[in-house]
Parts: structure tokens; sequence; C-alpha cells
């Protein structure tokens, strides 16, 4: 479950459509329960923090 969960956090973080948005909001959106968990799962499954990934993706690294 949390594989899904982490790939449309990454979905969102990748759309225009959220850039008001926080990260832990769009984690809680789409079934994270809080932040430790979802910070260990996207860890995980991403080999980087969301802070990380989101550095990524303004410099249009991450995909």
């Amino acid at each position: 479950m949390n594989d899904y969960r982490v790939q449309e956090v990454k979905i969102l973080l990748n759309n225009s459509n959220h850039l008001n948005e926080s990260v832990i909001q769009i984690a809680y959106s789409v079934g994270f329960s809080n932040r430790v968990s979802f910070n260990k799962a996207f860890k995980k499954r991403t080999g980087m923090t969301p802070t990380e990934y989101i550095n990524g993706v303004k410099r249009g690294f991450n995909s």
C-alpha cells in the first residue's frame, strides 16, 4: 500500500497544480497518517528524503 502512496505523492509533487500544498498535506491526502511513517516510507522507496526529491524535481532530475 505504501508503494502506491509514495508513487502518488511523487506524481502530485511533479504536478504544478499542487505547488501551494506542503509535502505533508500531499502525504495526508494520499493516506499517510503521520509525518514519520511518510518520511520512512518515502526514503525506503526512493532512496532520498522528500526534501531531496523536491529539490531534484525543481532542477528537473526526478520523474
